[in-house]
């Protein structure tokens, strides 16, 4: 979501390109400071992103189930959203305000902005980064909104492994009978969860043949014809979201102090549109 809805922040440059024409007239006529532009600029599109962030918001919390979460946490996350969009709107009009035309300044924006998804610790933690290019974990907005988002879903969640054996929410047939397609499907499972130790979850293909040969016992009832989630839920032990954000490198997140983050970002970049337009303005 941060990724996606940041880089369709490129939609405000050719408003920007388009202007510029007329911005620069009426600035040699001295009709209006280049500042104040900027800043009008800015204002009219703080409404934007004030809506965009709670339409995401109700569309992801609802998607999702996390607005069962309670009031608090769905406040935090569309203010982070909201934060974030303002800090991607004023990245791309600093891009706009620099680049010579649309295709170029499109271009820049779109690549600092897949730069900045590579490098806001989703794809790749700090830890698993080359040492000469970890302080750029640091450098994108995306960074600071993701960590806070991540860090308000699973701080306080604990998942019971037996709890959810017995909601059984899961259908075995959905993933076949076959003994070896159930060993792939969890094995490939395993594996694909990178950020995650393998073994803490006890599931090797020993264990599941294993579990496959006799009944499992959940509680006080006893399962004689386990399915998939029946294996994979009675073997692993019950764990909370510390381990997840453990291995994201965020189980000291904090977020007040991201948020600040992100509005100084976005203050940085607005000052430094402001800067250049001023410059511009001098050398004629």
């Amino acid at each position: 979501v941060i990724a996606f809805c940041s880089s369709m922040s490129v939609a405000v440059i050719p408003f920007a390109i388009v202007d510029r024409g007329i911005v620069e007239k009426e600035v040699r006529n001295h009709v209006y400071h280049p500042a104040f532009y900027h800043a009008s600029q800015s204002l009219a599109n703080v409404p934007v992103c004030l809506v965009l962030a709670l339409v995401v918001s109700i569309i992801v919390l609802g998607m999702t189930g996390l607005g069962r979460a309670g009031i608090q946490t769905n406040v935090h996350f569309g203010v982070i959203l909201f934060f974030t969009f303002l800090c991607a709107d004023a990245t791309s009009m600093f891009v706009a305000h620099i680049s010579p035309e649309m295709i170029s300044a499109i271009c820049i924006s779109s690549g600092i902005f897949g730069v900045f998804t590579m490098f806001m610790g989703f794809m790749v933690t700090p830890e698993n980064m080359p040492v000469w290019l970890r302080w750029l974990y640091y450098v994108p907005f995306m960074t600071y909104s993701f960590r806070s988002l991540m860090y308000i879903e699973y701080s306080e969640l604990n998942v019971n492994a037996s709890d959810l054996v017995q909601a059984n929410p899961l259908k075995g047939s959905s993933f076949g009978s076959d003994q070896e397609n159930i060993t792939n499907v969890v094995e490939d499972s395993i594996s694909g969860m990178r950020h995650l130790k393998r073994d803490y979850f006890g599931l090797d293909q020993v264990n599941i043949t294993n579990a496959f040969s006799q009944p499992i016992e959940v509680g006080d009832s006893t399962l004689k014809d386990p399915s998939l989630e029946d294996v994979i839920f009675s073997e692993a032990p019950s764990f909370n979201g510390t381990l997840i954000l453990d291995s994201f490198e965020m189980g000291n997140v904090n977020v007040s102090h991201d948020l600040i983050v992100l509005v100084f970002w976005g203050i940085i970049m607005h000052a430094l549109s402001i800067t250049y337009l001023c410059w511009k303005k001098t050398q004629g």
